[in-house]
């Protein structure tokens, strides 16, 4: 991750921040010999680990405080945190559910995996700041939908790597206190030190291409290219990486915080395609800074295409503000990419409503009625269809037939007789009035 420009401020303390984060988050050499180094493996070294193909901080060319110098002269575009799409989950399914596989994102890269019985959390971060000071660094921008304690309890918990928006202390702490006791925390070499350290456990950890099984789950830890540091003294002393959750031949990736590389294909290679990805779309610019580390739109959709994955998610964006785009960017972006390389909007979520697309209506088996003086009469009875909104449907009832838009009916279809209503994804039954009327506002 790299140094926030919230530790940029025109005073003492944010010059002493900034350099106190620069220590530790920036370039420095390792102090500490590995304990898991393998002289037969090329990632390994006697200090830490490296990427496979392109190392992410060369010693030639501009870096970090060309960066830095590049922000405080030109300053940053602002940004639109009010345009990321917020729902509110279905917290009573996702606590009941011991069947379905599902996926919910939470924010950031953490999301919440249920499969084959099991809840899995991807780099959960549910902290209000992504940095090791309480008062400063990035902070988030859009509100969590659920606090942790909302969730079923964790069985197993998956840290790509050490940065402080995938690894937050607070997070796996409140993790490792869950009542039903503390989940299994699946890492890279040398992750297991600092949670040791810290008191946190079980833990097991896992090289490049290692798997462990726990109940009916293979976890594999897949090569990213990336980088790990939290200190002045651990640079790259941590592996990095990515994971895949094998169920019965039903296979879920995620990528962790990567750069492109040759990583995909062979991950594809090795496992032959994936029913879902979770891959970052945002944290990238300037390129010229964070190519080798970070992705953006259009390299996302590549690995997308690249690791052969049937759905994929974009995340690592909304959040915070840990480069120079906004953080709503992807919304515009995406689309684009996905255009450019010809993958359809129901294979890389989210589909994002622009003001040229207007939302989509879908109605599932749809009852809606009106009360009489005396009684009560079916306006809508068993509909089922999917429109875009402000489409003109016919509608036939007991009182004759006419012409209107759903759109017209907007006002009740949260509480429909029977039945429910999805509007771009969001189904109206989870809203309260608050997000009703946020619905109503940005996209109806």
């Amino acid at each position: 991750m790299p140094i926030p420009n919230h530790l940029f401020v025109h005073r003492p303390i944010g010059t002493l921040l900034l350099l106190l984060a620069a220590l530790l988050l920036g370039a420095c050499s390792s102090l500490r010999v590995n304990p898991h180094h393998d002289p037969a493996k090329p990632h390994h070294r006697p200090d830490g680990f490296a990427n496979r193909y392109t190392q992410t901080h060369p010693d030639d060319g501009p870096g970090f405080w060309s960066w830095q110098w590049q922000r405080l002269s030109n300053g940053l575009v602002p940004q639109n945190p009010d345009r990321v799409p917020r729902t509110a989950p279905d917290l009573a399914y996702l606590n009941a559910n011991r069947s379905d596989t599902t996926v919910t994102w939470i924010g950031h890269a953490t999301a919440l995996w249920q499969v084959g019985g099991l809840n899995i959390l991807t780099d959960p971060h549910f902290s209000d700041r992504a940095s090791p000071f309480s008062f400063a660094g990035p902070r988030r921008h859009t509100p969590l939908p659920m606090a942790l304690d909302q969730l079923p309890r964790i069985d197993v918990v998956l840290i790509s790597h050490n940065h402080y928006d995938h690894l937050d202390r607070a997070t796996v702490h409140a993790l490792h206190r869950q009542p039903g006791g503390p989940p299994l925390f699946v890492v890279p070499l040398g992750l297991d030190l600092w949670l040791q350290r810290e008191g946190i456990g079980p833990v097991h950890t896992l090289d490049w291409w290692d798997e462990h099984r726990t109940g009916p789950l293979r976890i594999t830890l897949v090569p990213a290219q990336h980088w790990s540091s939290r200190t002045p003294w651990d640079r790259n002393e941590s592996l990095w990486g990515g994971f895949v959750v094998d169920h019965n031949g039903f296979k879920l990736y995620y990528s962790g915080d990567t750069g492109y590389s040759p990583d995909f294909k062979d991950i594809h290679a090795r496992f032959g395609g994936f029913d879902f990805a979770q891959i970052p779309v945002g944290c990238y610019e300037p390129r010229w800074f964070m190519q080798r580390q970070h992705v953006n739109e259009e390299e996302a959709v590549r690995i997308h295409r690249d690791v052969g994955s049937r759905l994929s998610l974009g995340v690592h964006w909304g959040s915070f503000r840990l480069c120079d785009e906004p953080i709503e960017a992807p919304l515009d972006r995406l689309p684009a990419a996905r255009e450019a390389l010809g993958v359809g909007a129901d294979e890389f979520l989210p589909r994002m409503t622009t003001s040229n697309s207007p939302p989509i209506i879908e109605a599932h088996d749809l009852c809606m009625s009106y009360p009489l003086a005396s009684s009560r009469v079916d306006v809508l009875r068993g509909v089922h269809l999917r429109i875009a909104a402000g489409t003109r449907v016919a509608i036939a009832g007991p009182s004759g037939s006419g012409k209107t838009s759903l759109l017209l009916l907007f006002s009740g279809l949260e509480r429909p007789s029977s039945g429910r209503v999805v509007i771009d994804g969001v189904d109206l039954s989870t809203l309260d009035s608050d997000g009703l009327a946020d619905l109503r506002r940005d996209r109806v």
